[in-house]
């Protein structure tokens, strides 16, 4: 199966070009989120592997908006939207969400972000 993750689509008023420097003080730096994610990928995959075995031809895009706590762990996260439809798939990367720990955000304050995750079949 081949999976791309998306970029950042941050729920955050400041754009990219009002952001002083590199850092922002309402949302987590793309790479930061990137490399966190990476991280779980494996896992990621084998939540769609498992379906795909069911149903060769799985392929989507599963959006999920989480929020990061002031400590950098996950307080919460759910699938904003997805053209996979299929729960169990959809539920298991919600999981995998909630295991993830992000760097602590700018200024100590809860964020929240959505990240997009794209499952092609394997040919």
């Amino acid at each position: 199966a081949e999976i791309r993750l998306g970029g950042l689509d941050p729920s955050s008023s400041t754009s990219p070009t009002q952001a002083t420097k590199s850092s922002c003080e309402d949302c987590i730096e793309k790479r930061d989120l990137d490399r966190v994610v990476k991280q779980r990928m494996g896992e990621i995959r084998g939540c769609f592997q498992r379906a795909s075995q069911q149903d060769p031809n799985l392929a989507g895009e599963v959006v999920v908006r989480f929020q990061v706590s002031a400590s950098g762990a996950i307080g919460s996260a759910t699938i904003k939207r997805s053209s996979l439809q299929n729960s169990v798939v959809e539920a298991c990367i919600r999981e995998q969400f909630l295991k993830m720990v992000f760097p602590r955000p700018p200024g100590n304050k809860p964020i929240q972000a959505s990240y997009p995750v794209v499952f092609a079949p394997s040919r």
